[in-house]
């Protein structure tokens, strides 16, 4: 996700759900990127988001559509 934060001081991030995790440096200042994974969902479609400096931005994870049957895959 790039950071675009001209005239802007320090910025942060931060997950606000425990399947998002930020990878890398949550911090900087001025323009950047930030980098995040996301955990296997085997369930529902889900959203969450990352906190920047105040301003949140969601993440959406399409679920598993996968039906196991008489154990084949």
């Amino acid at each position: 996700m790039g950071i675009t934060a001209s005239a802007c001081g320090p910025w942060r991030a931060l997950s606000n759900d425990p399947w998002l995790s930020i990878t890398g440096a949550n911090t900087g200042s001025g323009n950047g990127s930030l980098n995040y994974s996301v955990a296997a969902n085997p369930g529902a479609e889900r959203t969450g988001s990352i906190t920047i400096s105040g301003r949140v931005f969601t993440v959406s994870q399409a679920g598993s559509d996968i039906l196991f049957a008489n154990g084949f895959e």
